[in-house]
């Protein structure tokens, strides 16, 4: 059956951007042999990409890395019928065969042209925030290297609100082009960097992804996170006292969520939605892993075994591992003092 002309269109943008930048798109070259989603003649092509890059960074570092350019000065070759390759024993290079050539990369490669092609990354914002580490999550899962600016002594004055005029976080900047909202920089990051994919292909299942997205944006970020989280944690720590109304209000919405959740995850699957590790659920994590710290939640997610069971999942993964041991110690949110009176619901 023909796939919708969305997909088609999805997969000429892959291969063009692998073609234009293959360490953007690839781990290494044997991750372009290894992959079933081109053909040998899009892998061959990706490949000689990949080949003068590394030539190119090559001679630009002057490392004195002997035979780890290949001898192919770019010529010409025949339509390909394979593309094969192997790891050598000491595991320094990869040696990929195709259409009679002999191609040789470096297994240093990637790590040189992600570093010169990536460090222009910057993520703003502070490290306790839901949505800048849901950035984080997608940065760390893709291995795409980044700076992060911690806007802690900066939130709300003028250098901040040059780069979100609404007062908020995070922020990206990658080179010259700055973007704000957690959903606009995710989908910035899956397109710019789409392996690992974080997306379904399918479309219907895209849409189930997005409508994670929203739930959260709008459901359980707002009740799990900004009354509850906020009441309990936040402000407690600055020496402002819990308003009790504030929490009552949002338990039952907070109930609503994870039975949600619980129903979703009744398919018996890994993921919300299904067996694929996407957004949605590097999404919906941080609220929850928040709002783990009020005691409120201690009591509420032992009646979710299935969402207990998604929540232990994700925790496990070596993202959120990584991402975590690299986080500051929990700290007080000094700017939050504002949020006390600038921003707090009223009941």
């Amino acid at each position: 059956m023909r796939a919708p002309q969305e997909e088609i269109v999805r997969d000429h943008a892959y291969v063009d951007k692998a073609k234009l930048s293959p360490a953007r798109i690839f781990k290494s070259p044997m991750d372009v042999v290894e992959t079933n989603d081109i053909g040998p003649a899009e892998k061959l092509a990706i490949l000689q990409a990949w080949e003068a890059d590394e030539r190119a960074l090559l001679r630009a570092e002057d490392e004195g890395m002997g035979g780890g350019g290949a001898s192919s000065q770019g010529a010409s070759c025949p339509q390909p019928s394979q593309v094969s390759g192997r790891r050598n024993g000491a595991g320094t290079h990869v040696v990929i065969w195709s259409a009679g050539r002999l191609l040789r990369f470096s297994q240093a490669t990637k790590p040189h042209l992600r570093s010169a092609s990536m460090s222009d990354l910057i993520v703003y914002g502070f490290p306790r925030s839901t949505f800048v580490n849901i950035v984080r999550l997608v940065l760390t899962h893709k291995e795409v290297p980044y700076t992060f600016h911690d806007l802690e002594p900066e939130m709300g004055k003028p250098s901040h609100l040059a780069l979100h005029p609404f007062n908020r976080v995070p922020i990206l900047r990658h080179g010259d082009f700055t973007v704000y909202e957690t959903s606009a920089i995710v989908s910035y990051l899956e397109e710019s960097f789409p392996t690992p994919a974080l997306q379904p292909k399918s479309v219907r299942d895209r849409a189930r992804m997005n409508q994670w997205i929203s739930a959260v944006n709008s459901y359980y970020y707002p009740y799990m996170i900004y009354h509850v989280s906020h009441e309990r944690n936040v402000f407690p720590e600055l020496g402002i006292p819990s308003d009790e109304d504030v929490v009552a209000h949002a338990l039952p919405k907070i109930e609503v969520g994870l039975k949600v959740v619980e129903r979703e995850l009744a398919h018996g699957k890994d993921y919300l939605l299904g067996s694929e590790l996407t957004l949605a659920d590097f999404y919906l994590l941080p609220s929850t892993y928040s709002f783990s710290f009020a005691p409120e939640a201690k009591a509420m997610y032992p009646k979710y075994p299935s969402f207990s069971r998604w929540r232990e999942k994700m925790e496990g993964l070596p993202t959120v591992k990584k991402l975590r041991a690299a986080l500051p110690p929990r700290a007080p949110i000094q700017h939050a003092r504002e949020w006390a009176v600038s921003h707090r619901p009223k009941y």
